[in-house]
């Protein structure tokens, strides 16, 4: 499992990520992001999507690596203090696939900031 922590109201440092899946050989590999639709959505710790499936704030980085990152969004759609868990979905046409495939890797702990 991976872990991103970020104090509540923090969002200068994007989460990153490299998507990857078995290739035809069963090889764990970098997704080919190139021309393909990415899009993250966020659940809660009783999963309750809190972050609604959206390109927002998702930048694919180097689409031949797989590369991506979620920038969190502030204002209203800043995360209270929890623990959460994001998820990325890419798209070709109305085909998709999840990553991670296995639910609750990609944690996201959102603390209180130091004093």
């Amino acid at each position: 499992m991976t872990t991103h922590y970020v104090s509540y109201g923090d969002t200068l440092t994007p989460l990153g990520a490299i998507l990857k899946q078995k290739d035809a050989t069963g090889v764990l590999a970098a997704v080919n992001l190139t021309g393909l639709t990415v899009k993250a959505f966020v659940t809660d710790d009783t999963d309750q999507v809190v972050v609604t499936e959206t390109t927002v704030g998702v930048t694919v980085v180097t689409a031949s690596e797989g590369k991506v990152q979620y920038d969190f969004q502030g204002g209203a759609s800043l995360l209270p203090v929890g623990k959460y868990y994001m998820y990325f979905r890419v798209y070709t046409g109305s085909e998709r696939d999840t990553y991670p495939a296995r639910p609750r890797q990609m944690q996201v702990i959102v603390q209180n900031p130091a004093p």
